[in-house]
């Protein structure tokens, strides 16, 4: 396959860009847990699963249908800890009940890296299931890589 991606090179350049946060895709056949895994224990970061979230807190689950793109901020930055990598899975749960509107908004928080706080060393790698309307999204980074991957261009190495 031509035009593959070391992810070791990619996270290290992304690391570097003023906004560093990316998307992930992948179709619901190839997006298995043993291929996330392999990619998250690839690198030194830290994995935030969403449906696990939503599944031990009881308040959160009962509300997730006005669960918005500021709730999901504070959810990031309240699960926030040391490590400068954080990969979150299980937003396809949340995608699918959005409205336009609100994907636009999660799109524009990956576009300016609104998370956290303004040039924070966080970046964050969100994998999601391909739909239409993320599959037409176009972020670039400063070296005019598309910051919306397919998983399937990446070449995953060892630990980063």
């Amino acid at each position: 396959m031509h035009n593959r991606i070391d992810l070791g090179k990619f996270i290290e350049d992304q690391s570097n860009e003023r906004y560093k946060s990316f998307i992930v895709l992948a179709n619901i056949l190839t997006f298995t847990e043993d291929i996330k895994e392999k990619i998250i224990d690839s690198v030194e970061g830290n994995h935030l699963d969403l449906i696990q979230i939503f599944k031990s807190n009881r308040e959160l689950s009962k509300n997730i249908d006005v669960f918005d793109v500021d709730n999901l901020k504070s959810l990031l930055n309240q699960s926030d800890n040391n490590s400068e990598i954080i990969f979150v899975t299980g937003l396809d749960m949340i995608w699918n009940i959005w409205t336009d509107f609100e994907k636009n908004r999660f799109v524009k928080m990956i576009e300016k890296d609104t998370i956290s706080s303004p040039f924070s060393n966080k970046l964050y790698c969100f994998f999601m299931i391909k739909d239409q309307y993320i599959s037409q999204i176009e972020l670039l980074n400063t070296y005019g890589k598309s910051r919306v991957v397919p998983i399937d261009k990446f070449i995953i190495r060892g630990t980063i």
